[in-house]
């Protein structure tokens, strides 16, 4: 029987990926003659830009950036294998609303 697992992660559990090994291992204890193809997915949120890198064997780079409020913090971002697409890791919008939350009144 072919199966196909392709899950989203499990927000502050476990990456796509993990999602994929537990369900597979389990699949597999059940029935060892299982054939599965794992795929993770993301919905364009956390993750994707690991999960794109990742399907194309590509590489993940941190770098020293500044945020919207100029603090260092870290960014990542990742190029594919061949080298023909780059995908960000956005995370400063976080600190944005959250400046703004505490800054700005109404």
């Amino acid at each position: 029987m072919n199966i196909l697992v392709a899950p989203d992660k499990f927000k502050g559990s476990l990456t796509a990926k993990e999602v994929c090994a537990a369900v597979e291992s389990g699949l597999l204890k059940i029935d060892s003659a299982l054939s599965i193809k794992l795929i993770p997915m993301a919905d364009g949120g956390e993750g994707t830009c690991e999960l794109l890198t990742d399907h194309s064997k590509g590489s993940m780079i941190s770098a020293e950036v500044s945020d919207p409020l100029f603090r260092k913090i870290t960014a990542s971002y990742g190029i594919s294998g061949d080298g023909s697409m780059h995908s960000l890791k956005w995370r400063a919008h976080r600190d944005w609303h959250y400046y703004l939350k505490k800054n700005v009144t109404h």
